[in-house]
């Protein structure tokens, strides 16, 4: 058995070959097809489309085997990328390079072989589609020119490959990008409400409450004019808890702790006074929960709900939250729910899994038990307390 010496240029190469990233891919159509047409038209058994890496044989799709792989030496396509034309072997018996070779003497019982070199765009030749037979025979040429066009066709095959996955690469990369640019969106809304919802707390409301506190004093020692006063103080009163209200709906809380429980039932409290439709919630454990994915969560629900009351038809939520060493969190209403086959992502859920990303959290939608749609949400705690502080931040 003759050893197949390495080309002139083997590390570029091999540097080539590696740059298409299809060794140890699985099986594919496009390729197990073209196979098909050799086998059809030659009438041979067995065919293989084979890469040649560093050191071994490495088979991409084939026909009449049932081996990924071989050692580079005992590999007639490592013969076969040595030369620009197809390689022949009628009876490799009487051939001196291959008639002691263990893939002749043993399984697949190799006598006739044929394999076209398969180049790339580089001029690199990688590996050969090749057709083999467990008998002598001889190569007709359309049968040869076939294997010619069969090995353009896969070089053409590796190119789009590689394409695709420069193509996916850099989508991926824009939907980083695009995610990042949405959390910094989100971060400095969030900045924004904490500075309003401070202003209108620590100010205007205190100054209403200060004002309201002065007209009782006067409404009790005034002899005319009371009425005024009276109808002053309502006013004055209407427009605290005015205040209060969109306070509660810019920021969750002004507090430094946020008990998520307790803004949560002021949220469905809100939500169900709003609109009528009937809340069932049920909070379970007693982990702490940092304050960045408190109000992230709260955001997310009230999104949810949002969505609830404009567009389910529902007459009854349903809210689950567990705190453990995961934060669980489950929305679903009784309403029309959604096909889930054509169902697309909208700017609300990407809104919610930009803002949990940053924790590790995932997002789940399915329908729910109740009939209609369900969000679950899951957010590693440890996770969430590690999370940059930029990501701490009340709403």
């Amino acid at each position: 058995m003759r050893v197949a010496s390495l080309p002139f240029n083997e590390e570029l190469r091999l540097q080539d070959l590696y740059s298409y990233d299809i060794l140890d891919t699985t099986s594919e159509h496009d390729f197990d097809e073209l196979l098909e047409i050799a086998t059809q038209v030659c009438g041979c058994p067995i065919a293989a489309v084979t890469f040649i890496d560093e050191t071994r044989q490495w088979i991409k799709s084939s026909t009449g085997l049932n081996i990924r792989e071989t050692d580079r030496d005992v590999a007639f396509c490592a013969h076969t990328i040595l030369q620009n034309k197809v390689m022949i072997v009628e009876n490799a018996l009487e051939d001196e390079r291959f008639h002691d070779n263990p893939l002749v003497s043993g399984e697949p019982s190799i006598r006739f072989y044929a394999g076209a070199p398969i180049v790339s765009a580089g001029g690199y030749r990688l590996g050969s589609v090749c057709i083999i037979d467990r008998k002598p025979r001889h190569l007709a040429p359309n049968e040869q020119r076939l294997l010619e066009v069969l090995s353009q066709q896969i070089s053409r095959l590796l190119e789009l490959r590689l394409k695709n996955q420069l193509l996916r690469k850099k989508a991926e990369e824009q939907l980083v990008l695009e995610k990042s640019f949405l959390q910094k969106v989100l971060q400095q809304r969030d900045e924004e409400r904490q500075s309003i919802g401070n202003t209108l707390h620590e100010h205007i409301a205190q100054d209403l409450a200060a004002a309201q506190f002065y007209l009782e004093m006067a409404a009790t020692t005034a002899r005319d004019g009371s009425e005024l006063l009276h109808r002053s103080r309502e006013a004055v009163r209407r427009a605290i808890g005015n205040i209060r209200d969109l306070t509660v709906s810019i920021v969750p809380s002004t507090l430094k702790e946020y008990d998520l429980k307790e803004l949560l039932d002021i949220l469905l409290s809100r939500f169900h006074n709003r609109t009528g439709i009937r809340v069932d919630f049920h909070f379970e454990g007693r982990r702490p929960v940092p304050q960045g994915i408190a109000v992230d969560l709260y955001r997310c629900l009230e999104e949810q709900l949002k969505n609830i009351g404009e567009h389910a038809g529902a007459t009854q939520v349903r809210v689950r939250v567990q705190a453990s060493a995961t934060l669980s969190l489950s929305v679903e209403d009784d309403g029309r729910g959604v096909n889930l086959e054509g169902f697309r992502v909208g700017a609300g859920i990407h809104q919610v899994m930009a803002r949990l990303e940053a924790y590790g959290g995932t997002v789940d939608v399915s329908n729910g038990a109740l009939g209609g749609f369900r969000l679950s949400i899951t957010v590693p705690l440890r996770k969430a307390a590690d999370a940059p502080a930029g990501n701490t931040d009340p709403a």
